[in-house]
């Protein structure tokens, strides 16, 4: 056999061995993709600490950048740079240490106004229903009041039995199981506990050796690909992380203003449960496009247990504060609009959201921006090498006036 036949049979006992190995995963996927999330879930698991690290290290690293350079004007005026390393491991360390400083802080503030307000909210309740009920007798004309207290009756009454047959036959018999999953989930909250801490540990090691990492993945990048390839991908890195970095943080920073001028304006107004709104408000503003119209609906509601004035007053103020908000202050902290229109923008939230939960609809959005910008370029490149470049430069101008970009 020439040495030409061994060389074809050897490509083609690779090119057999490849495809009988992508065959068997696409069929392990989906026959047996138990083992593929047996096998994830325990991954996840382990890297857990690694990933609560790379998460907090990516929030704070700006923080630690601010942090370095202040100490380099403060003790290197001539630059010399020969205790740049001492530096960088001390804006770390006070990095994390604001970090855990901000959020104690915060718990310690917001929790017992959360609490109280819950209780309060729970010991509303018997009462305004008791005010709904009189306020239906004494604006009924046509006897409808009546026929509405007894549905509510029955549907109260409904209620407990059915949940007096849940306690008999549910709950007494299937004690032990829940002892155990309550025992879980004190389990699980002390692996949150645990694997937060170890990720604050890991964020500092990360923070310091960032310009480290950088430089190893970039060396991986340009060892594998070809130059031309690995100068495309290092710049849809960079790009891609501009993006999602300015949207994170400006999106963080822009609901913690919100949350802090919707305690302010609630105080003054003498709106009940300002604490817990306000942590509401803040909260559901993370996630873009209609987070802060669907923390409105819990918040009027809780609102309406104490007065329909109130709740129509408080509906007009968050209304009035969205749209200072989305037009004044989101604009100037986050910067430039991420390219995408409100149909794109929902779709990110909803496809995502359904894919991975509350992380997809607050980091789908971002993501989709990259991915849709990149295609969007390739589009347009394929489109001019075909000579259609005055179509291409057309679209193009039409985008940036929409979009706002330069």
């Amino acid at each position: 056999m020439s040495p030409s036949d061994k060389s074809r049979l050897k490509h083609l006992l690779l090119t057999i061995g490849a495809a009988t190995a992508v065959i068997c995963i696409v069929v392990l996927f989906f026959f047996k993709n138990e083992i593929y999330r047996s096998a994830a879930n325990t991954l996840i698991a382990v890297l857990m600490p690694f990933i609560y690290g790379a998460i907090i290290a990516y929030l704070l690293y700006p923080m630690c950048l601010r942090l370095e350079a202040l100490l380099g004007k403060l003790f290197d005026r001539n630059h010399s740079g020969r205790h740049a390393g001492l530096f960088r491991a001390i804006a770390c360390i006070l990095s994390l240490v604001i970090f855990l400083a901000v959020l104690i802080l915060l718990i310690l503030a917001v929790l017992p106004g959360l609490i109280n307000s819950i209780s309060t909210v729970l010991n509303q309740l018997p009462y305004a229903m008791e005010q709904f009920t009189t306020w239906l007798e004494a604006h009924d004309s046509g006897g409808a009041s009546h026929e509405i207290i007894e549905q509510i009756e029955s549907i109260t009454g409904k209620a407990s039995t059915s949940f007096t047959d849940f306690l008999q036959s549910y709950v007494l018999p299937n004690l032990n199981s829940l002892v155990s999953n309550v025992t879980s989930s004190f389990r699980g909250i002390l692996n949150v506990v645990l694997n937060f801490g170890l990720g604050c540990i890991i964020c500092v090691y990360l923070l310091c050796g960032w310009d480290r990492f950088k430089a190893q993945g970039k060396l991986v990048v340009y060892g594998v690909f070809p130059p031309r390839a690995a100068d495309w991908i290092a710049g849809e890195i960079k790009f891609a992380n501009s993006m999602i970095s300015g949207f994170v943080h400006g999106k963080v920073l822009d609901c913690i203003i919100f949350g802090v001028i919707s305690f302010i304006v609630l105080m003054i107004t003498g709106m009940p449960y300002a604490v817990l709104i306000s942590v509401i408000m803040g909260v559901t503003a993370l996630i873009p496009f209609f987070g802060q119209f669907l923390g409105i609906i819990p918040s009027a509601l809780l609102v309406l247990t104490v007065s329909l004035p109130k709740c129509v007053l408080f509906i007009i103020l968050m209304v009035i504060l969205l749209q200072i908000d989305g037009n004044i202050i989101s604009p100037r902290i986050i910067g430039g609009k991420l390219g995408l229109s409100a149909f794109w923008i929902l779709f990110a939230i909803l496809t995502a959201g359904g894919l991975f939960g509350l992380p997809g609809m607050l980091l789908g959005v971002p993501i989709f921006a990259v991915l849709y910008d990149l295609i969007r370029r390739f589009i347009l490149m394929k489109v001019r090498k075909h000579g259609k470049g005055e179509m291409a430069e057309a679209y193009e101008k039409e985008y940036h006036e929409e979009s706002g970009q330069p």
